[in-house]
């Protein structure tokens, strides 16, 4: 409670063009801050430097809804525009819980990325499923006429002597010329290392 008062002091203390620069200082540090945590989803933080991070995003936003809610004029959202934003005591609780749920998203996603095992799935391909819901996964999908799609390819898998559809594929040309030799194909086609020979490739 006296954290809240204190920032509630500090923004009325301001004048408008305090207000503003403050404002765009904390626009600026909200910002690098948002970058920061996408960096810590993307592995380059730790998680007590996420963790810091989430907690001063807290007390930035908590000075800018007090700036706004205090002010009740207007105020400057851009260099070139101006506008008036007007906060109700239902809007601040409101945008409180909203944020609430915003940093409990991150650190979930955190945890979640920690857990990963580079370079396996995350979620198993059809082929672990059973046979019956392997092949019903296109939707609004419609039956090509045959050649009409020249750059598409089916890859197969040879095993113990039987064909069957594995993934589909696309021509890549990377030199002038109107000849290619290859395929492009989704990842987790090839997550087991399968051996070369044991693939078939229809145009």
């Amino acid at each position: 409670m006296a954290a809240s008062q204190s920032t509630e002091a500090v923004a009325n203390d301001l004048s408008l063009d305090e207000r503003r620069r403050e404002r765009r200082r904390l626009k600026i540090r909200h910002t690098n801050m948002v970058k920061e945590i996408d960096a810590h989803i993307r592995s380059s933080l730790s998680r007590s430097k996420l963790v810091s991070l989430v907690t001063e995003l807290n007390t930035l936003t908590d000075l800018c809804l007090q700036c706004n809610d205090s002010m009740r004029s207007l105020i400057t959202t851009d260099d070139d525009l101006e506008g008036i934003t007007k906060w109700g005591e239902n809007l601040l609780s409101i945008a409180a819980a909203c944020r609430e749920r915003v940093d409990h998203h991150l650190l979930q996603r955190a945890d979640d990325v920690e857990s990963f095992e580079c370079g396996k799935p995350v979620i198993k391909s059809a082929r672990h499923r059973t046979a019956g819901k392997r092949f019903n996964r296109i939707v609004g999908g419609y039956e090509a006429t045959p050649h009409s799609l020249p750059w598409q390819v089916r890859v197969m898998k040879n095993e113990v002597g039987t064909l069957y559809s594995m993934c589909g594929g696309s021509l890549v040309q990377v030199r002038p010329g109107n000849s290619t030799d290859l395929v492009l194909t989704a990842a987790h086609c090839l997550e087991k290392n399968l051996l070369q020979t044991n693939f078939y490739l229809y145009l």
